[in-house]
């Protein structure tokens, strides 16, 4: 896979990746719930292309040379009162080609690519987020299924294993996994 990288979904992204999820849908929709995707795919045009839209955008994390996602992101600013903004991704939303419910078994070139692509996504939303241009103090990530949320627990615990990250606190929440820059 190629080097992936953060855009705001513009029309041309949007298009390819409904056309691209869409196929996929089609092939695997009897083992999968395709309504979940159909929902995604239908509300890329919805969003904003930036911020000051005043419509959350919809950001994606596409391949280098190619336009279709391989994950969309919502991540929404958060105000409290004079405090630091704080981000969320609301949903981190994976191609359906990365739903285990249509695999019968998974392999390590599967859980390679599982592992490039949320890494992606999450390192890619911290660095938007946290380091980008208007920089928040803090980042949450919601686990919506209980495997998200094994995984957060892994992530998190793995930092702090390993001595935790210059810069940054790392912890769960709840079903948060929390990013905050020290």
């Amino acid at each position: 896979m190629n080097k992936l990288k953060l855009a705001i979904a513009t029309k041309e992204i949007s298009a390819a990746t409904r056309q691209s999820w869409a196929a996929t849908i089609s092939e695997i929709e009897e083992k999968i719930e395709p309504s979940r995707y159909w929902m995604v795919l239908g509300t890329l045009d919805g969003h904003g292309t930036s911020a000051a839209d005043g419509i959350v955008p919809a950001y994606c994390l596409i391949p280098e040379g190619d336009d279709a996602a391989e994950a969309v992101l919502e991540i929404a600013l958060i105000k409290h009162g004079k405090g630091a903004p704080r981000a969320k991704a609301l949903n981190i939303y994976l191609h359906p080609r990365f739903d285990l419910a249509a695999r019968d078994s998974v392999d390590l070139a599967f859980l390679t690519e599982y592992s490039d692509v949320t890494g992606g996504a999450l390192t890619e939303a911290i660095r938007v987020t946290l380091y980008g241009d208007d920089p928040v103090k803090e980042l949450k990530l919601y686990a919506r299924s209980d495997h998200m949320y094994g995984y957060f627990q892994a992530i998190a615990l793995n930092i702090s294993k390993n001595g935790g990250v210059d810069g940054l606190n790392v912890r769960c929440q709840g079903r948060w996994l929390v990013f905050a820059r020290k």
